[in-house]
């Protein structure tokens, strides 16, 4: 299987599904800390990446003192909130043609990959369209030459915008090298219309065997880009977007999120909280729920009918005050018992509820999979 998610995630909100890759800016303009303590806590694959850039995509190119700190503090930071090889590991410079020569991209990553090794984290490398890369100079073929580091890192972006084009640089791709390939930044088109695209290209990827497939963006979060002050961006980077700022703008997110739901984590990272068992006690009351995304689900139940906002969900795994909140008022609405405990009979009348039916038929989909059965006597 393979894992779906997030890259350019510079904030918990942009966090969505399995795996999340996260970035380094040279002004620290990103939250990568915050993202990486985050994805730790609930059990989501982290991907860390030190980049050359600030957050205006502006380069600066690191001395040897610099970048070997940089990497040292970053593995060290990560050891100390629980990151381990299997939970973690680090890919060197995002886009790196854009701010240096292959030569000098070889360099930076023969310097980090001793450190990060030893720190018992792999390293990815790559990170590039596949057309800018072959024009300036063949660069994953280079670095696969002169660089010794453990998975490359592949974006299936702009270069494949067309189901004949993404056949043929995935395969390309895989031929280069039998090193574990992964995608740590896709589709660079309109989701709203080009969603079967994207399709493609996850596919196409766990074809080759690449084990985590990031999009961009599940949620765009605008407020950690400086680069989005520029409208022309902007503009693009919302077309991207499944939502922005936590609004939906597609209803193909739901087919979206029903997908990402439907693949499961590689390796086995859990470690109590998702697939584990959440009770979260509140009062007298006790909500009883077997995954921790069964609680995910239920938060974007709660937003999609307007019950809570994104700022009203501090985590969502966790079923806490402001859900039980949501979840009475709910249940107040629909004239069903008000206990806010949500088992087998509670998510029925939720979803039936919902009065779109694909969006219906999404949710009652990502229940059937995410979710152990409950007790047949209804709520938990």
């Amino acid at each position: 299987m393979i894992r779906i998610g997030s890259s350019c995630a510079l904030s918990i909100p942009m966090v969505i599904g399995y795996v999340a890759e996260t970035r380094i800016l040279t002004d620290c303009s990103s939250h990568w800390e915050e993202v990486a303590r985050y994805c730790i806590d609930n059990d989501i694959y982290l991907i860390v990446t030190p980049c050359i850039n600030d957050g205006y995509n502006h380069a600066k190119i690191p001395s040897n003192e610099e970048w070997t700190k940089l990497i040292a503090n970053t593995c060290s930071y990560l050891k100390s909130i629980g990151a381990n090889h299997n939970n973690t590991r680090l890919s060197i410079i995002n886009e790196p043609m854009k701010f240096c020569t292959k030569e000098k991209y070889a360099e930076l990553i023969n310097m980090a990959v001793p450190i990060i090794h030893s720190y018992g984290f792999k390293v990815g490398a790559g990170n590039e369209e596949f057309i800018t890369a072959q024009a300036r100079g063949n660069m994953y073929q280079y670095i696969l030459a002169n660089s010794n580091f453990d998975i490359l890192d592949i974006h299936i972006q702009g270069s494949c915008d067309s189901k004949e084009k993404i056949e043929y640089w995935t395969n390309t791709a895989r031929s280069w090298t039998k090193k574990p390939i992964d995608c740590t930044e896709a589709f660079y088109g309109n989701v709203a219309t080009q969603y079967d695209l994207l399709v493609t290209q996850m596919e196409n990827a766990e074809r080759i065997g690449c084990d985590n497939f990031c999009n961009v963006f599940n949620n765009l979060d605008t407020s950690v880009f400086p680069i989005l002050k520029n409208q022309q961006v902007l503009s693009k980077w919302t077309e991207l977007s499944f939502k922005v700022n936590g609004i939906l703008r597609t209803d193909k997110f739901w087919e979206w999120k029903r997908l990402m739901s439907s693949k499961a984590p590689i390796p086995n990272i859990k470690k109590g909280v998702l697939g584990g068992m959440i009770i979260k006690t509140i009062g007298h009351k006790t909500t009883d729920v077997k995954s921790g995304y069964g609680v995910e689900l239920l938060h974007e139940l709660l937003l999609y009918k307007g019950y809570m906002n994104e700022d009203d969900i501090e985590n969502k795994y966790v079923y806490d005050e402001e859900t039980r909140k949501a979840v009475e008022s709910f249940q107040a609405d629909l004239k069903i018992n008000v206990d806010g405990r949500v088992g087998r009979q509670t998510w029925r009348k939720f979803i039936s509820s919902i009065e779109d039916s694909t969006v219906k038929k999404d949710f009652q989909f990502n229940l059937e999979v995410v979710m152990s059965p409950y007790n047949a006597n209804g709520d938990t």
